[in-house]
């Protein structure tokens, strides 16, 4: 199973080369969705802040642990689709599918392999594919998984500014 340190570094890696400090969401009113506050709203805010143009660079200006409860959160209906698609597919097909998105998509495909790798750590995805896909699902994530780049397990520098490189290997 895929441990916390491992999850850890692949939040980091959506990291990066964005810039770390920036003066936002600081105001209680930036936290507000549809007139409700508190952790969940943040998560909210968090997850439509990733959808603006310079979301990705604020959104690493937040807490870690908070950002990984909005990616968890996020684009519930898209992953959906996403599995819907592993299922149907073969390893290799799916793999394929990951790799010919369009650069625009690659985001996206991060935040889907980051729930899915809790999903895995979590062992529920036996619950939604049954028992016999799990090990070819994983070798699925392997595969795929290998593009991205992995933060090294060293203290980033968070004063490094964001040099609009994507945060992961082609």
């Amino acid at each position: 199973m895929i441990s916390n340190p491992d999850i850890e570094r692949f939040v980091a890696s959506i990291s990066l080369n964005s810039a770390a400090v920036l003066d936002v969401m600081r105001d209680t009113e930036d936290w507000v969705v549809d007139g409700e506050e508190g952790p969940q709203s943040k998560i909210n805010v968090l997850a439509q802040l990733l959808h603006e143009p310079d979301g990705l660079a604020r959104f690493n200006a937040i807490d870690p642990a908070l950002r990984l409860q909005a990616i968890l959160h996020m684009n519930a209906h898209r992953f959906t689709i996403l599995l819907k698609a592993m299922s149907d597919l073969d390893t290799s097909s799916v793999a394929t599918l990951l790799e010919n998105q369009p650069a625009s998509n690659n985001l996206y495909i991060l935040r889907y392999l980051l729930r899915f790798i809790m999903m895995l750590r979590h062992q529920m995805v036996d619950d939604i594919f049954g028992i016999e896909r799990l090990a070819e699902i994983k070798n699925m994530l392997d595969i795929t998984t290998q593009k991205i780049t992995i933060v090294p397990q060293t203290e980033r520098d968070d004063s490094s500014v964001d040099n609009g490189d994507e945060p992961w290997s082609n």
